[in-house]
Formats: structure tokens, C-alpha cells, sequence
């Protein structure tokens, strides 16, 4: 097979996959950078409330880069919540909205009574920090602050490696 048909084949694939993943919605393309190993956030919540990383020190954090319009992100927010309400003294799991209208968001957290707050504000710059494109997006920190985990599903198995 020559060069240019693997090329070929590899730009379909690529093109395809990308088609797809827009289509249904799971795709979300972002500028990015390099950083994010470590924990460190900021911003205002759904709520109108300042969040930070500060006052999480010795709690494994989740950071959940999702969307009410991103079906596998919903599918996750159960686990989500189930993390926090079982270990509330030692989880905190924050929710990085890539919402682009506050007012779906806040209707979905009502909606459901979720017991951790999302970011709603500066939720861009977070993005880029963690070098985000694609939703749903989980990364794990331990107790220390340092990045242990980073995929788009299975928290709650990863966490439970940390307890």
C-alpha cells in the first residue's frame, strides 16, 4: 500500500471521526496549552459564588469537564454525584461547564440536586489551562494536589485506587 493511500485512509478516519463525534454533540474543540499537572482553579460558580482550589488541601479533587448538552458528560453525572455524597469528607468533585448559556446549567443542577458546584465563569481560561478539547474530560488529583488521573470516563474506579 503506498504512502499516499495510508495518508488517504488516515485523513478519512480522521475526518470522519470528527463529523461523528460533532454530530452527536461529544466533540468540543478548544485552543490549548501546556500545564494543568497540578491543582490549581479558579472562578464563579452556576450560583454567582467564587470557587477556588484553595480550602481542597488534603481531599482527592475530580475535576469534571462536561456539559448539559454532551450525552456521555450526563451519563457521568450520577457517578459524579454518588462520589460526593459517599465521601464528602475526603471527594470534591467540581464540575468546569462548557455551557455557553448559564440558564441550562442551573436548571440541570436543580433539576437534579447535585451536590457539588460547577464552574460556570472563567470556565474558558480552564479549558486552556488543562488543555481540555474533548467532552466529557476527567482529571483526578490526589490529596497533595498532584494530577494522578486524566481520561473521560471511570472516575469513580480511579478514585477509589486513592481511598
Amino acid at each position: 500500500m503506498s504512502k499516499f493511500a495510508i495518508g488517504i485512509g488516515i485523513a478519512f478516519f480522521a475526518m470522519s471521526f470528527a463529523v461523528l463525534g460533532t454530530a452527536t454533540g461529544v466533540m468540543m474543540w478548544r485552543s490549548s496549552n501546556s500545564g494543568g499537572s497540578t491543582l490549581l482553579f479558579e472562578g464563579t460558580t452556576s450560583g454567582g459564588g467564587y470557587i477556588s482550589s484553595t480550602g481542597y488541601e488534603g481531599k482527592i479533587v475530580v475535576l469534571d469537564f462536561w456539559a448539559t448538552w454532551c450525552p456521555p458528560c450526563v451519563q457521568a453525572v450520577p457517578e459524579m454525584a454518588e462520589l460526593q455524597r459517599t465521601y464528602p469528607d475526603r471527594v470534591q468533585v467540581v464540575g468546569i461547564s462548557g455551557d455557553r448559556s448559564l440558564a441550562p446549567l442551573v436548571k440541570f443542577e436543580n433539576d437534579r440536586n447535585l451536590p457539588y458546584p460547577s464552574i460556570y465563569g472563567g470556565a474558558d481560561s480552564l479549558f486552556d489551562q488543562y488543555d481540555v478539547s474533548l467532552l466529557p474530560t476527567v482529571i483526578i488529583f490526589d490529596e497533595t494536589g498532584k494530577q494522578v488521573y486524566r481520561g473521560h470516563h471511570g472516575a469513580k474506579s480511579e478514585v477509589l485506587k486513592l481511598l
